[in-house]
């Protein structure tokens, strides 16, 4: 908006010129870029990108269904589950009934492990592998106690690497505290669970050695298709295509790097698409009117390949299209959130007031405490603002006006700073506005010479404007300032 001071943002130019840097760079076509673009945004798994792309013809892989489980239910899909979960923690199964059917000898620890995840996926179980014991170290313990090289207990580590693996039920492995726990947080893994399996490698009936696996404990929780693939440990690349392009180039010498090089010359997911949709999502944020949201939501299409059908446009009309009178600037135009709307300070806020507000308090409680709390801070704010030496004294350059001197002993230093450039604005040369007065007890103001620009409406018997400044801030706007000084 022309003439737009303490209302703009350094960070939204930035992003303008990041966006239009990045669609040059696109244009110029120095990458060969096509779309679709789908599998470059940070919400959409990338390798279901590599696996249409490496796919001689596209077709449902099970990443590409596993993801749109994970973009279901308007994105609380871990809600759900946690709600499945712990409202299941009745069912507890018979011991060492979670492995029925399972064999107990195996040749190696290839085919044991084989088998477990055939049988995980099957029963809709996840057994990740908690320990392992090498068999050199073993061997090492025996020998230091006597044992000669030769006896038949120690074990060939060329045949087998590890003497012995523990695998145990994700919500039975209890999580390392890693910080000092003062950040309030839900642990929802551990529950308690038993289920352990034991594989250790041992001589069989005849004398060979061979990975013999027993199991006890149970599970106390419900196991169904939906909560298995609710982590992400089970969504994993299954297109044989895929599978052997990739054993082809690891068996060639390429590690990890060098096959994510490949990868980013031969498929569309570049750094430069993800960075342009990233921006214009933040664009999209912080749009002024309708016709900015649209034009930044248009881009963000176009950058992926115009495709409605994609699933990232899919996922953002279904859970951001549908609510954007919550976090679309204009839309929040009148919400006087003092530029405090931030996720991170709302969230600061909320933690310290969950310190205060009980969880077993009634509706009436909390309500009660909060009008509390609310008042005591006002108090406080109050009686600080009001005590002596709370006054600052004005710039040198803002004494000699006598507008500026009185707002400084009436405002907060950080109040008096914002509502200062706003008045250095409106008494500047560039604030050339249009003022109709025609209509009793209103004024319309708009710039000069920007006839598509935006109009404000000031009420002339209160000097109450209905700009974005004044509604968010609480403050004196310059387009009330301008009137004042023209009127007077």
């Amino acid at each position: 908006m022309p003439g737009m001071m303490a209302g703009g943002n350094d960070s939204d130019n930035s992003y303008e010129r990041e966006l239009s840097d990045i669609m040059e760079y696109l244009d110029s076509g120095k990458r060969g870029i096509h779309p679709p673009f789908s599998a470059c945004t940070s919400q959409i798994s990338t390798t279901s990108g590599i696996s249409s792309q490496l796919s001689a013809q596209p077709r449902q892989s099970d990443v590409e269904t596993t993801r749109e489980y994970a973009l279901s239910n308007n994105g609380d899909a871990e809600n759900a589950a946690i709600v499945e979960l712990e409202s299941s923690c009745i069912l507890v199964t018979e011991e060492g009934a979670f492995m029925r059917g399972f064999q107990s000898w195996f040749d190696s620890w290839g085919d044991f492990f084989s088998a477990a995840d055939a049988h995980c996926g099957s029963t809709y179980q996840l057994l990740p592998r908690r320990s392992s014991y090498q068999s050199d170290t073993r061997n090492k313990k025996l020998m230091s106690k006597g044992v000669l090289e030769n006896d038949p207990r120690i074990i060939l580590v060329d045949s087998f690497d590890k003497y012995s693996y523990t695998l145990m039920c994700t919500h039975g492995i209890k999580k390392r505290a890693t910080q000092k726990g003062k950040r309030q947080r839900r642990i929802i893994r551990y529950l308690g669970y038993t289920a352990q399996v034991n594989g250790v490698v041992t001589r069989n009936a005849d004398n060979e050695w061979k990975v013999h696996a027993t199991w006890h404990g149970s599970h106390n929780h419900l196991r169904s298709e939906r909560l298995y693939q609710y982590y992400a440990e089970n969504r994993r690349i299954k297109d044989p295509q895929v599978l052997r392009q990739i054993a082809d180039m690891k068996s060639a010498g390429a590690d990890a790097k060098g096959i994510l090089d490949y990868l980013r010359r031969n498929t569309d997911v570049t750094i430069e698409k993800k960075q342009a949709v990233k921006a214009s999502c933040h664009l999209m944020m912080k749009s002024r009117n309708a016709l900015e949201y649209k034009k930044y939501k248009d881009t963000m299409l176009g950058l992926l390949g115009g495709n409605t059908s994609d699933q990232f446009y899919k996922y953002c009309q279904a859970n951001w299209e549908l609510c954007k009178d919550e976090w679309v600037d204009y839309h929040r135009d009148n919400v006087p959130h003092l530029s405090n709307h931030t996720n991170n300070r709302i969230e600061c806020g909320w933690v310290k007031l969950k310190q205060k507000v009980k969880r077993e308090y009634t509706i009436d409680e909390m309500l009660a405490t909060i009008i509390m709390l609310q008042e005591w801070s006002e108090d406080s704010y109050v009686k600080e603002f009001t005590a002596l030496g709370t006054r600052q004294t004005p710039l040198q350059e803002d004494a000699v006006d006598p507008e500026l001197s009185a707002l400084a002993v009436q405002l907060s230093p950080h109040a008096y700073r914002i509502v200062a450039k706003q008045y250095r604005f409106a008494i500047s040369d560039p604030a050339q506005y249009c003022i109709d007065a025609s209509t009793p007890g209103k004024a319309l103001l708009h710039m000069e010479g920007v006839e598509d620009g935006e109009r404000h409406v000031v009420n002339t018997q209160t000097f109450q404007g209905g700009c974005v400044f004044m509604q968010t801030l609480l403050l004196p706007c310059r387009h009330v300032m301008r009137l004042r000084l023209v009127v007077r």
